[in-house]
């Protein structure tokens, strides 16, 4: 497996030694499926909740209880065209209570949800876009990426909502990805995003123009 899906749970925070045991710990119990580098003191770190393929090389996913803490250099944050599943056969709440009350003593046990990696992506009508499978494969190709931001290049807002431009290290400017800032997971990114922000509007209310 090259990489994994998870759901982001928290922003960004730097790790200090009690989270960093308590991953330990946590992973020791929960035993993770393949091996997860783990946070430094002072590393900004995401905690995640971990998708789980139903089998090697799946593109279906059930949403996994095991949470861990990631340096936040090794998450690349994106929305992923993840589609629940339909379940054969789902009762409705009127057969779902005639079935609990014909075996009250044997509760119905919902199935489990199932999520289906969409092939393609997509772009919503605000603008927000959804990567499916062929982006992901573009975009992450080994376990050993890291996600540095080498700069942040411009400031916009786009459907009312404010992206930068971001420079990753190791990439070309082709690889360039405009970010909410919900993304720029590191304080000294978001930072620099405030400055090219601050410049883009002084540039604006000189020009009338962006930059």
């Amino acid at each position: 497996m090259a990489w994994l899906l998870a759901k982001v749970l928290a922003p960004s925070t730097p790790a200090d030694g009690n989270m960093i045991a308590e991953d330990l710990r946590t992973r020791t119990q929960q035993n993770p499926p393949v091996q997860l580098d783990t946070a430094r003191e002072q590393d900004m770190a995401v905690r995640v909740q971990l998708y789980e393929p139903l089998d090697p090389g799946s593109t279906t996913y059930t949403l996994s209880p095991i949470e861990v803490l990631i340096p936040a250099r090794r998450v690349r944050v994106t929305d992923v065209g993840l589609k629940e599943v339909p379940r054969p056969g789902a009762a409705t709440a009127a057969s779902f209570r005639a079935r609990r009350h014909a075996t009250a003593d044997l509760p119905v046990v919902p199935s489990t949800v199932k999520y289906k990696l969409q092939p393609e992506g997509r772009t919503e009508a605000d603008g927000t876009k959804t990567n499916g499978l062929l982006e992901i494969r573009a975009e992450m190709p080994t376990m050993d990426d890291s996600w540095d931001v080498e700069a942040v290049v411009q400031y916009r807002t786009y459907y009312r909502k404010e992206q930068w431009l971001v420079k990753w290290l190791g990439y070309g400017e082709d690889r360039n990805t405009w970010e909410p800032r919900e993304n720029l997971l590191e304080e000294w990114v978001q930072k620099q995003a405030d400055q090219v922000k601050s410049k883009a509007l002084e540039h604006h209310a000189r020009t009338g123009r962006w930059v």
